[in-house]
């Protein structure tokens, strides 16, 4: 007998068990649970689109389970002013680079180093093209580098007496500076007629770190806030000047992973038998693939398929000092690339107490829609990718329970209703 699938079709979110209205249940078994086999597994993804980040992230560090990550972003930046006046004589003091923390990830008291390079590429505000996280952009000049002993991205930053939102400083190359920003403002005002001419003139900057096991911290390049500060005098008077980003410029991050000391190999999975544990990691880092290889024998059974449901469970403890992803989206793959599934976008982590202080971390995705079409339109094969939201902006991780483990495996729930 043909199974027979009963779904809603429209946008919005079922509010139980689908199909039920459709049924005599006098004359069927309704909501029966039924537990599919899923091979999960870990593999690298590609890439993420990260043009315009909300965040810049840079940084580096060793993860015990992941391997090694590092992090780099570009941004423009762009002129508190058109045609600087600097005044007579003008002798640049000091410059450096304020950066506005908007988070961190990792162990923030390790030692690491910072370095700021001129952007040498345009970014061209009207290009269609997407940045991908993979790619590798053109450094110029180094402009700035400092050595941290230790960070405050949660501690304020006081300066003449006020209290700020907590912020990084990196000194600039004030000779550098003084040629390519107060000189050249006199020397080559067309550069400096407007923004427009200036992101040609200089691109903007790159901030990376110096490759060591520290962390990663994401910066504020939206608001205005974070800048380049021009300390200045000249003959007859002192000033500042800024070179500012915000939500008009340009930006992009750039991620790297070395999964040599990782604790999986996503480049030869076990893709019949599955893992015990699998990851999903931000950044373009690795995702966890999922396959239902006994899902086709459902095809020709008598059951009405009311909803189908994948509940992930986040090993206990592994979240310890690493902060898990706050939603997560469930892709296919198809000719254009990966794509989200037809059910809806994403989800959230939960939390319930099940015993004592016992919790149980989980995501629950609802796939019906999914699986119907796979079972109606594919003969029953799929393979999907749980992934991390906001990849291109944020830096977290996640260990779930895989098909493996020995005391909370991963299953398809398919809750069914058997025709007579």
């Amino acid at each position: 007998m043909a199974l027979t699938l009963s779904v809603l079709w429209s946008c919005e979110k079922d509010g139980g068990l689908l199909g039920l209205d459709l049924l005599d249940e006098e004359k069927a078994g309704v909501g029966v649970l039924l537990k599919f086999p899923v091979v999960a597994y870990t593999v690298e993804d590609d890439s993420v689109l990260s043009r315009n980040p909300t965040y810049g992230i840079a940084g580096s560090y060793q993860d015990p389970l992941t391997g090694f990550h590092s992090s780099y972003f570009v941004t423009q930046v762009l002129l508190q002013a058109a045609q600087p006046n600097f005044g007579t004589n003008p002798i640049l003091d000091s410059a450096r680079l304020v950066l506005r923390y908007q988070g961190a990830y990792g162990d923030t008291n390790k030692p690491m180093s910072f370095s700021v390079y001129r952007l040498d590429e345009y970014l061209d505000p009207d290009a269609t093209e997407g940045y991908y996280s993979n790619r590798n952009w053109a450094i110029g000049d180094l402009i700035g580098q400092d050595s941290y002993t230790e960070f405050q991205p949660r501690r304020a930053f006081v300066e003449g007496g006020d209290t700020l939102s907590p912020r990084l400083v990196i000194p600039l190359d004030v000779n550098y500076l003084q040629q390519t920003i107060i000189d050249a403002s006199a020397g080559n005002s067309a550069d400096f007629a407007n923004n427009d001419a200036f992101i040609r003139y200089f691109n903007g900057i790159v901030v990376r770190s110096g490759g060591e096991d520290g962390s990663m911290f994401q910066f504020d390049i939206s608001s205005g806030i974070s800048r380049i500060q021009l300390f200045y005098r000249n003959d007859t008077d002192t000033g500042t000047f800024d070179l500012r980003t915000d939500a008009s410029t340009e930006g992009a991050n750039h991620f790297e992973h070395d999964y040599a000391l990782a604790a999986f190999d996503p480049e030869a999975p076990d893709t019949v038998l599955g893992s015990e544990y699998t990851f999903v990691q931000a950044m373009g880092g690795c995702i966890t693939a999922l396959e239902f290889p006994t899902l086709p024998e459902i095809i020709d059974s008598n059951y009405l398929i009311n909803k189908a449901e994948l509940n992930l469970t986040i090993e206990i403890g592994s979240d310890a000092g690493f902060e898990v992803p706050r939603f997560m989206l469930i892709l296919e793959q198809n000719d254009s690339g990966k794509v989200l599934i037809k059910d809806y976008t994403s989800v959230r982590f939960s939390e319930e107490v099940i015993k004592d202080d016992y919790r149980q971390k989980k995501y629950s995705f609802n796939i019906t829609r999914h699986i119907f079409e796979t079972l109606y339109e594919r003969g029953g094969k799929t393979r999907v990718f749980l992934v991390s939201g906001s990849g291109a902006s944020s830096m977290n991780r996640v260990v779930l329970n895989g098909n493996r483990h020995p005391g909370n495996p991963l299953t398809l729930d398919l809750y069914v209703s058997q025709s007579p």
